[in-house]
C-alpha cells in the first residue's frame, strides 16, 4: 500500500449529530500512480475473487475502467487467436507445398 496518512475524525456541527469522518492526505505523485491503469491491474491481479473488488471503495469507484481494461484484453486476445489461426493455415499450406517438392526431387534424383 502506498505511503498515505489517514486522520479519523468526529465532526461536530452544532444541530447536528456528531458524525465520524477520515481525512486523507496523499502525495500527488503517488496517488497519479495508485489510481492509474496499471495500478488497477495490480488490484485485479492480488484481489482474491471479483467479489472483493466490487466490494472494496477504491475497486468500485473503477468498475468501468477494470471491464474496459478486461474487455480490450478480450478482444486482444480474440484478435491474436485469429491470427494464429491464419499463421497455422498458411503453415499448413506451405508443408504441403514442401512435401510436393520432396516427391519430385525424391522422383527427379531417382531418374
Amino acid at each position: 500500500t502506498p505511503p498515505d496518512m489517514l486522520m479519523n475524525i468526529t465532526l461536530n456541527v452544532e444541530g447536528c449529530m456528531p458524525m465520524p469522518a477520515e481525512i486523507q492526505v496523499h502525495h500527488e505523485e503517488i496517488l497519479e500512480l495508485k489510481e492509474s491503469r496499471d495500478h488497477l491491474l495490480y488490484e485485479i491481479y492480488r484481489a482474491d475473487s471479483i467479489s472483493s473488488l466490487q466490494g472494496s471503495g477504491q475497486a468500485s469507484n473503477n468498475t468501468k475502467v477494470i471491464k474496459k481494461v478486461l474487455e480490450e484484453n478480450d478482444h486482444l486476445l480474440k484478435e491474436n487467436a485469429k491470427v494464429m489461426e491464419e499463421n497455422a493455415k498458411v503453415l499448413e499450406e506451405k508443408d504441403r507445398e514442401i512435401e510436393k517438392l520432396k516427391r519430385k526431387l525424391l522422383a527427379f534424383s531417382q531418374e
